[in-house]
C-alpha cells in the first residue's frame, strides 16, 4: 500500500511552518521538509511540500496516480471540493478520471487526521512499544486542532484520549517566548544548545513560578504580550525571504522580556530548560497517581519545541 501524507493540508488558509511530506510504500518511509530543499527554513512561499514530494516519488519510483491513500491534516474549514479537484488533478496528476466520479474518490482516498492525532500517532509508531501512556505537547496554534495537550492511553496504535486542554496558555509556548526572547525566532531547539551554556538562576527561577501552574490536564502559562510587533522591512533578505523574521521582529514585548530583563541568555535558556522538565515530571506523576494503578510503565511522547530532557526515572 502506498500512503503519502502531506503539510500542511492544499490550500490550507492559515499559515504555517515547516510544510514537509512523507511517504510509506513497501515498508520504506520517505521524510523530507521543504525548506531543505529550497534551503530557506520556513519557506512562507509555500502552498504545499511539491518539491520534497516529488522527490519522494522519484526516490520511491512512484507517480502520484498510484498512491493508495493521501492523508492530510484537519483544517479550521471544510476543505473545498473544487479545490481539491484543481490540486489532484492539475498540480499532481493523481485522479485522471471523470469529475463528476471526483466526489467518491476523495471518500477513498483521502483522510483527516486532527493535527495532535498525528503527533501522538508519529510518537507511537516510533516508541516501539503495543500498548502504553501517550502525552503530547504542543503551542495549540493549530486552527483545526486548538488542543496544546492530549494524553491516554494506546493499544495496537489505536488511541483513547483520558484528557486534554485548548489554549495558548501552555508549557510549550512558554517555551517559545524563551526562544523569541533567545532571538531563535521559531528554532526551539537551539534554546537547548545554548542551555548547556548557562547555569541555574534561582531568582529568575522563583519568578517563573509565578506564571507557571499545573491542573490535571495542563501545564498553564500565564502568557501577556503587551503589545504587537512593528514590521522590520530592514531584515528583508530578496534571497531569502523570511517572513516570520519581517512581520515579528524578536524579541517580542512580553512578560517573560520583561521577567529576564538583566539576566544572562544563557542562564535563561538554562533555567527555563530546568523548569520545563521539573513541571513535565510533576505533570506524568499526577497522572500516574490520580488516573493509573497498573500501567503507566510505558511512556510515548512528542515534544513540539524538540526539548531534550535529562528525563530520569523519578519515583
Amino acid at each position: 500500500m502506498k500512503i503519502v501524507s502531506i503539510y500542511p493540508a492544499p490550500f490550507d488558509v492559515q499559515l504555517r511552518h515547516e510544510a514537509n511530506s512523507a511517504i510509506l510504500y513497501n515498508n520504506k518511509i520517505y521524510a523530507y521538509e521543504e525548506g531543505k530543499i529550497t534551503s530557506v527554513k520556513n519557506e512562507p512561499t509555500t502552498l504545499f511540500p511539491e518539491k520534497s514530494l516529488m522527490l519522494g516519488f522519484k526516490e520511491l519510483k512512484i507517480i502520484p496516480e498510484n498512491v493508495d491513500l493521501w492523508v492530510f491534516p484537519k483544517t479550521q474549514n471544510k476543505l473545498d471540493l473544487k479545490a481539491l479537484y484543481l490540486f489532484f488533478s492539475f498540480f499532481l496528476k493523481a485522479y485522471t478520471g471523470n469529475r463528476a466520479k471526483f466526489k467518491n474518490w476523495i471518500k477513498r482516498k483521502v483522510k483527516i487526521v486532527k493535527h495532535h492525532d498525528l503527533h501522538t500517532y508519529s510518537s507511537i509508531g516510533c516508541s516501539g512499544y503495543k500498548n502504553g501512556l501517550y502525552v503530547n505537547f504542543d503551542g495549540g496554534g493549530d486552527f483545526g486542532d486548538t488542543r496544546n495537550c492530549t494524553w491516554g492511553t494506546f493499544n495496537n496504535r489505536k488511541i483513547n484520549e483520558y484528557g486534554k486542554s485548548f489554549g495558548l496558555n501552555n508549557i510549550a509556548c512558554f517555551h517559545a517566548f524563551i526562544t523569541d526572547l533567545c532571538g531563535f525566532k521559531s528554532d526551539n531547539g537551539k534554546v537547548t544548545g545554548i542551555a548547556a551554556y548557562g547555569k541555574i538562576n534561582n531568582n529568575l527561577k522563583e519568578k517563573f513560578l509565578k506564571v507557571l501552574k499545573i491542573t490535571n490536564n495542563q501545564i498553564i502559562f500565564t502568557r501577556k504580550r503587551y503589545k504587537n510587533s512593528k514590521p522590520n522591512l530592514n531584515n528583508l533578505d530578496v534571497n531569502e525571504y523570511d517572513r516570520y523574521k519581517i512581520l515579528n521582529p524578536f524579541p517580542a514585548h512580553s512578560n517573560i522580556s520583561k521577567i529576564c530583563k538583566g539576566f544572562n541568555l544563557q542562564d535563561i535558556a538554562a533555567t527555563a530548560e530546568n523548569i520545563i522538565e521539573e513541571f513535565i515530571i510533576k505533570f506524568l506523576k499526577n497522572i500516574k497517581k490520580k488516573f493509573y494503578k497498573r500501567l503507566l510503565r510505558k511512556y510515548s511522547f512528542f515534544w513540539w519545541f524538540v526539548f531534550k530532557c535529562k528525563f530520569k526515572r523519578k519515583n
